[in-house]
């Protein structure tokens, strides 16, 4: 960062604060980077007189990543308020600052937004939005949501059954699970993590079993999380 911020200081020194792909760069680094300083990345923000749609949208970025996820939306009702619109990189990210919240009220607006701008087609905020809903434990919403996604995808699927896994409606869980297989869709490690939380809650050990050789067919990595549940279904 000390580096960057004499790269920064020349920039002002030379007259470049206007140059574009420079300042995107800039900005981009200080505030996604690990090695980044979003503080510093929002001061360079604001020194930015008319950020571009990928500023506004780098800067929410960082902050739904941050501790101070309500700074993204409240930037996020700036960038509307100046009248430049979202488009399918910003909705993902101030979801997911909506979703650090646990706010619903706030979920919902932007629920609307995408609506209305034409985004309800868009798989990957879809996917956010139901997210959203699911980690705040509307799981009435999420399933509404859920049923209106034309074109499902594995995430999908497996919001819908992680949340009615951790909700402990095991017997929707094990349902959604069913249909997804059905429909020839192939679980993943995240669909295992879930589906073996559901095993341990039921006391089902042939069920988790029968995941456990899915896991061993399929040769998926076997992630902590897996094991551990696995070691808790033998033990209970």
């Amino acid at each position: 960062m000390k580096d960057l911020k004499k790269i920064h200081g020349h920039m002002i020194t030379n007259d470049l604060q206007r140059e574009g792909y420079a300042l995107e760069k800039l900005l981009s680094f200080c505030a996604v980077s690990p090695l980044g300083d979003l503080d510093y990345g929002f001061l360079v923000f604001n020194q930015i007189q008319e950020p571009n749609r990928f500023m506004w949208n780098t800067i929410i970025r960082g902050f739904s990543n941050s501790p101070y996820p309500k700074e993204a939306f409240f930037l996020y009702k700036q960038m509307l308020n100046q009248g430049l619109f979202p488009n399918n990189f910003t909705f993902p990210f101030v979801l997911k600052a909506c979703t650090q919240l646990s706010s619903i009220r706030e979920g919902k607006i932007v629920h609307t937004h995408i609506t209305k701008l034409g985004f309800t087609c868009q798989i990957v905020v879809q996917n956010a939005l139901l997210h959203t809903y699911v980690a705040s434990g509307s799981i009435p919403l999420a399933r509404q949501l859920f049923d209106e996604i034309t074109h499902k995808n594995i995430i999908s699927w497996n919001s819908m059954i992680g949340g009615y896994s951790q909700q402990g409606h095991v017997d929707k869980a094990l349902e959604f699970f069913t249909e997804m297989e059905n429909l020839g869709i192939e679980p993943d490690e995240i669909t295992i993590v879930s589906m073996l939380s559901v095993c341990s809650q039921t006391g089902d050990l042939e069920f988790g079993r029968s995941l456990h050789f899915c896991i061993a067919k399929k040769g998926q990595p076997q992630e902590k999380q897996v094991l551990l549940l696995l070691i808790l279904l033998v033990l209970s």
